[in-house]
């Protein structure tokens, strides 16, 4: 899921024609929840579990599993990226 959400961020980076700019932590925590609300969560809680973003510190993520996603063996594979 980290790995998803990092992918997304890379790929609008990618796409940016301006010259790369840094994003700030208001917009980096922007972008996170867009990407947790459109592409990860729906499907989290179609098997009733949700994620909560917890923190976010410099291009570490903190995410809490919530839900049927606490049980589940396939969120204490997350890890760290």
């Amino acid at each position: 899921m980290i790995a998803e959400v990092q992918g997304v961020l890379k790929k609008e980076k990618a796409q940016s024609q301006a010259p790369a700019k840094r994003m700030t932590t208001i917009q980096k925590i922007a972008k996170i929840q867009e990407v947790l609300d459109q592409e990860i969560r729906p499907s989290l809680q179609n098997d009733g579990g949700d994620v909560e973003l917890v923190d976010l510190d410099g291009d570490r993520v903190v995410l809490a599993m919530r839900g049927m996603c606490t049980s589940c063996p396939s969120a204490s594979s997350l890890g760290e990226s």
